[in-house]
């Protein structure tokens, strides 16, 4: 199983270049304004918060696909290094563009992914399918502080609290 994963990471490593993501495949629809750190695949939607003294956090979804809850900013800490050893069941690290990930799958199937250095970025999701696995990586692994261009078909408002 762990020679699968690492084979699975390094293959969606090597085709990331390769893919076409929603926002390069839509880039006649992006706005200069609006930028995320995460390359989104095709069918994802954004929906952001900001969070005080904090970068931003929210979700990013597809309808039949996974969730993946995030949260980006200078005073987090690594969410990865915060799951006990016994719930583990593989644990993986690798340097994407200079970018370093580490990546922790559980005994309750959620993959786990922290970035660092400076901003700290974590992803969660709960995977369901080789495919979930797939998509998640591909997009958490695109990673980049200045962020890409987004459709902002994909941007959802987030709901205003009722206070």
């Amino acid at each position: 199983m762990r020679r699968l994963i690492s084979t699975l990471i390094t293959t969606l490593i090597v085709s990331m270049g390769c893919a076409a993501t929603a926002q390069e495949a839509s880039a006649s629809n992006t706005s200069d304004g609006i930028r995320f750190p995460l390359r989104l695949l095709r069918g994802y939607k954004l929906q952001t918060a900001a969070g005080i003294d904090n970068g931003p956090n929210g979700k990013i979804w597809k309808e039949n696909g996974p969730t993946i809850d995030f949260h980006i900013g200078p005073y987090f800490s690594e969410e990865t290094e915060s799951i006990r050893k016994e719930e583990i069941l593989w644990r993986e690290e690798q340097i994407v563009n200079g970018h370093s990930f580490t990546c922790v799958y559980t005994k309750s199937a959620d993959l786990v992914i922290s970035h660092q250095p400076l901003p700290v970025a974590n992803f969660r999701a709960r995977i369901h399918s080789q495919q979930e696995l797939a998509e998640i990586l591909l997009m958490v692994l695109t990673f980049e502080p200045k962020g890409y261009a987004v459709d902002p078909n994909a941007i959802v408002p987030t709901p205003k609290s009722s206070r």
